[in-house]
């Protein structure tokens, strides 16, 4: 989950944003840096592989519950339900 402590958010923030800024704002460049993380942090075993899924997998689901959800929910009421 991301719930970690304002003083390690307010030092993440700080390199999110130099990283963000060196960006352009295309997927695979995401994509690289994500992998280049989780490369980092993870050593390639069943273990280590299991916890990264685990990790992606969970965050998608609290992406999907925080931030895709509400927006549907939005897009419902301005333009009508579909189903």
């Amino acid at each position: 989950m991301p719930y970690i402590k304002q003083e390690k958010r307010e030092r993440l923030d700080k390199e999110i944003s130099m990283l963000t800024g060196a960006m352009k704002g295309e997927p695979g460049e995401l994509s690289y840096v994500i992998t280049k993380l989780l490369q980092a942090w993870y050593p390639v075993s069943y273990e280590g592989l299991s916890q990264i899924v685990g990790v992606l997998e969970l965050t998608k689901q609290e992406f999907i519950r925080r931030v895709v959800e509400p927006y549907e929910d939005d897009k419902i009421k301005q333009n009508g339900d579909a189903f």
